[in-house]
């Protein structure tokens, strides 16, 4: 699996997020996880994380939801076994904040 990043925000805003927002493709096991650190960008809150699993079309195959606390790092996961060769589309909303990422499962 392949994967190129793409963000909603300025450049200054994916700087910061870029280096609290880790994916990690694990091909052996077929899952993608999500580790957030909210560090100061919650102040001690619940900060929603939500990740969606589409094909280019739209159409989703898996999503799951989690929230992330201020000073803990938090994981998400979720399964690309059994999803056909192609290219699909990892959305993730967190703390308000919006990305993509463009994976190609071989």
């Amino acid at each position: 699996m392949t994967s190129n990043r793409k963000s909603s925000h300025n450049s200054r805003e994916n700087e910061l997020w870029d280096g609290i927002l880790l994916i990690h493709a694990n091909t052996s096991s077929r899952t993608i996880a999500v580790t957030f650190d909210a560090g100061a960008q919650t102040a001690g809150r619940s900060c929603p994380i939500r990740l969606l699993l589409c094909d280019r079309q739209g159409i989703l195959y898996r999503q799951t939801s989690g929230s992330a606390i201020s000073g803990e790092l938090t994981e998400l996961s979720l399964s690309y076994a059994g999803l056909s060769h192609g290219q699909y589309v990892l959305y993730i909303e967190a703390c308000g904040k919006q990305y993509s990422e463009i994976f190609s499962v071989n």
